[in-house]
């Protein structure tokens, strides 16, 4: 193709041809037709936006770590532990298993069963039974004793107590004399 000297060649690419206007009710009409791809955020807003969101998720990442790290396990509260004490002990006398009894009570009552023991066998233990529910509440600690408040159906409400030996919480009625004394 030639062209004249001062003539400009067509542009390239070609444009596609414009649709012709149509009536839009009486509204005048834009002079530049809808670029769909300028509703889109810019290059550098995209950037952005992925930055933040990876900040954000990272933060929720961090947060939720430290959550499950850092927070004491649900079973090792002092409170819990004595609870547990008394549902196991609960069980054990449920069942008839006098060797779970005596090795969750204290040492000063364990002697005493022990030495009233006539030898006989846990054969009459029933393993098979189902346990009788039981609710462990107003537990209050005080240094190395403690005090529950135990309900099972068709009971009336019961208080036990319990004391701290090598780091373990055992059934303890002695504890009851010298409940009320502040702890050492």
């Amino acid at each position: 193709m030639s062209y004249e000297p001062g003539q400009e060649p067509p542009p390239w690419p070609p444009r596609a041809p414009q649709p012709p206007p149509t009536p839009s009710g009486g509204g005048p009409q834009s002079p530049m037709p809808h670029d769909p791809s300028s509703s889109r955020p810019s290059s550098r807003r995209r950037k952005t936006w992925w930055t933040l969101t990876a900040v954000g998720v990272l933060l929720a990442a961090v947060v939720v770590c430290v959550g499950v790290f850092l927070r004491p396990e649900r079973g090792d509260t002092e409170q819990s532990k004595v609870q547990k004490v008394v549902a196991d002990f609960a069980l054990a006398v449920d069942r008839g298993d006098t060797s779970t009894m005596v090795a969750l009570l204290c040492l000063e009552e364990a002697r005493g069963i022990t030495d009233n023991d006539d030898n006989s066998a846990d054969g009459e233990r029933d393993t098979r039974s189902k346990p009788i529910p039981t609710t462990t509440s107003d537990v209050r600690i005080k240094g190395n004793v403690a005090s529950a408040v135990v309900t099972r159906p068709a009971q009336k409400p019961a208080s036990v107590y319990l004391r701290k030996e090598d780091g373990t919480w055992k059934m303890c009625a002695p504890v009851e004399k010298s409940w009320s004394q502040p702890a050492r």
